[in-house]
C-alpha cells in the first residue's frame, strides 16, 4: 500500500500532470484550422502536345555551349560565370543563408545562462541559473529545416543565375556574329551597285545614257550603307551589353572576331518532356525549396502553441568570498522542470500561423504557375524551331534556283552574250536570298539557346522528384506540400 504522505504527493503530481495535459489539449484546440490549403502541381501532368516533338539525343549537357565548338564563346561564358556581378550576388545569398542555418541550428541556442547581479536582479551576486529548452515539440528543429530549405533554394537560384548568364552571353555573341555576316552580304551587294553606278556614269559621259539612270542605283547603295551603319552600331551596343554582363572594364573585353554561325544546330533534347522537367529547371527547384521552407515554418509555428518544457539548474553560492567559494555551507544546487504555457499569446500565435499558411499558399500557386510557364516555354520554342526548320529548307531550295539564274547570266557573259553589268546584277537576288537565310539561321540558333534554357541547360537537382506515382504532393524529403 502507498503511505498516506506518499498518496498525497502522488495525487498532487497527478493533478499537475492532468493540468498540463488539459492545458496541452486546450492550446491545441485554440489553433486555427487550415481551411484552404493549396495543392502543388501534379508532376504526372507535365507533357507537350502530340504535334510538338523534341526527340533527339537526351537532355542538354552541363556545358551545353561547348557543342558549338567556338573557343571565343567558351571563353566569354567561362569568364561571365566567374566574374559577373550577378553571380557574386547569388553567392552572397548562399553564404547568408548558410550562416542563418548555422545560427538557428546551434544547439547552444537551447541554453540560457544568467548570473546574479549581472543579468537579473532576482539572484545574488555569484548565483547562476542555467535553463535548457527540451524542444519536445520540434519548434527549433522545424526552424532549422526551414532555414535549410531557404539555403537549398538559394543554391538553386545561383544555378538559375548561371544559366541565365550563359544563355544571355550566347545570345549576344551570336547577335554580333549575325551582324558581321550581314555586313559582309551588304558589302557584296554594295559592290554590285557601285559597279552599276560606274557603268551608268560612263554611259552618260559618252552620251549613250542619261544621268537619270544613276539615281536608282544610288538610292539602293545609300539604303545598303544605312543598313551597314545600323549593323555596326548594333555590334557596338551588343559588345557593351556583353561587357556589362561579364563585368569587364572599357579595355578589358577581348576582340570578338567573325566566325560562321552553326549551320546545323542539333541540341541534345529529351524524347519526351515528362515530370523530369521539375528536376532540370533550377528556378523550379528554387521555388520548390521555398515551399518546403514555408511548410517547416508552419510546423515551427504550430509547435509554439504547445507547452514549453525547460530544465532549470540553480546554483546558489551565497556571498562570494575566496575562502568559501566552494564551501558546502554556502553552495546550494537546485534542479527543477519549468513549464511555460502560451495561454495569453494565442491570438498572436494564430496570426503568425495564418500568415505562414498564406505564404505557403502563395508560394505553391507561384510554383504551379512557374511549372505551367516552363511547359509553355518549351512548347513554344519547340514549335518555332520546327516551323523555322521547314522555312530553312525551303530557303535552301530557293537559293539553289537563284544560283541557277546567276550561273546562267555569268555563262552568257563569258560567251559574249551578255555584259558585265547584267552578270553582276544577277548576283543581287542571290545576296538577298542569302540574307534571308542568314536571318533564319540566326533565329534558329537563338531559339535553340532559348529551348536549352527552358529545359534547364544541363542542371540536375540531386534530390528532386522522380516518380510521379509515388508522392505527387510531397517533396523529396517526404514533407506534405498540400498544407497542414
Amino acid at each position: 500500500m502507498i503511505p498516506i504522505k506518499h498518496k498525497t504527493i502522488f495525487r498532487l503530481r497527478s493533478r499537475r500532470v492532468l493540468g498540463v495535459l488539459a492545458a496541452f489539449f486546450l492550446l491545441a484546440g485554440c489553433m486555427h484550422d487550415d481551411k484552404d490549403p493549396s495543392a502543388k502541381f501534379d508532376p504526372a501532368q507535365i507533357r507537350l502536345a502530340d504535334d510538338i516533338h523534341l526527340a533527339r539525343d537526351g537532355w542538354p549537357a552541363a556545358f551545353w555551349w561547348t557543342r558549338y565548338d567556338d573557343p571565343q564563346l567558351n571563353a566569354l561564358i567561362a569568364r561571365a560565370i566567374v566574374s559577373a556581378p550577378s553571380i557574386a550576388v547569388a553567392q552572397t545569398r548562399i553564404a547568408q543563408s548558410h550562416a542563418q542555418v548555422k545560427i538557428i541550428g546551434n544547439w547552444w541556442n537551447n541554453f540560457q545562462i544568467m548570473g546574479g547581479g549581472i543579468f537579473t536582479k532576482d539572484l545574488q551576486a555569484g548565483d547562476i541559473l542555467i535553463n535548457y529548452n527540451l524542444d519536445i515539440w520540434g519548434k527549433q528543429s522545424h526552424a532549422v529545416e526551414a532555414a535549410i530549405g531557404a539555403e537549398n533554394a538559394s543554391v538553386a537560384e545561383a544555378a538559375a543565375v548561371e544559366l541565365e548568364i550563359s544563355t544571355e552571353v550566347a545570345q549576344l555573341y551570336y547577335g554580333i556574329q549575325t551582324n558581321y555576316h550581314l555586313i559582309d552580304l551588304i558589302d557584296k551587294s554594295s559592290e554590285v551597285w557601285k559597279l552599276a553606278i560606274q557603268a551608268q556614269e560612263a554611259r552618260a559621259e559618252t552620251g549613250l545614257g542619261s544621268r537619270v539612270n544613276i539615281a536608282q542605283p544610288r538610292v539602293q547603295l545609300l539604303a545598303l550603307e544605312r543598313q551597314k551603319v545600323a549593323a555596326l552600331g548594333e555590334i557596338k551596343n551588343i559588345r557593351e551589353a556583353i561587357r556589362a554582363l561579364v563585368g569587364a572594364t572599357a579595355d578589358d573585353l577581348p576582340e570578338i572576331k567573325p566566325v560562321p554561325l552553326p549551320r546545323s544546330v542539333e541540341a541534345a533534347l529529351p524524347e519526351t518532356l515528362s515530370y523530369e522537367l521539375l528536376a532540370r529547371r533550377p528556378d523550379l527547384q528554387a521555388m520548390r525549396w521555398y515551399v518546403q521552407s514555408t511548410l517547416s515554418e508552419i510546423e515551427a509555428t504550430k509547435a509554439a502553441f504547445y507547452p514549453s518544457i525547460n530544465l532549470a539548474g540553480l546554483f546558489l553560492f551565497g556571498k562570494v568570498e575566496v575562502g568559501n567559494l566552494f564551501s558546502k555551507s554556502t553552495t546550494q544546487v537546485m534542479g527543477l522542470p519549468l513549464i511555460y504555457l502560451p495561454i495569453f499569446q494565442i491570438d498572436q500565435l494564430n496570426a503568425a500561423l495564418d500568415s505562414a499558411r498564406a505564404s505557403r499558399n502563395q508560394l505553391i500557386e507561384r510554383y504551379n504557375q512557374a511549372v505551367f510557364n516552363a511547359v509553355r516555354e518549351v512548347a513554344v520554342c519547340g514549335n518555332k524551331i520546327q516551323t523555322l526548320q521547314a522555312e530553312h529548307q525551303l530557303q535552301l531550295d530557293k537559293i539553289k534556283d537563284v544560283n541557277r539564274s546567276h550561273e546562267a547570266a555569268e555563262a552568257a557573259y563569258q560567251r559574249g552574250l551578255g555584259n558585265r553589268i547584267q552578270a553582276a546584277e544577277a548576283r543581287l537576288p542571290g545576296y538577298l536570298a542569302q540574307t534571308e537565310l542568314l536571318l533564319l539561321e540566326s533565329q534558329l540558333v537563338s531559339l535553340d539557346i532559348n529551348l536549352i534554357k527552358a529545359l534547364g541547360g544541363g542542371y540536375r537537382a540531386e534530390n528532386a522528384e522522380h516518380d510521379p506515382n509515388s508522392s505527387d504532393n510531397t517533396s523529396s524529403s517526404g514533407a506534405e506540400v498540400t498544407g497542414k
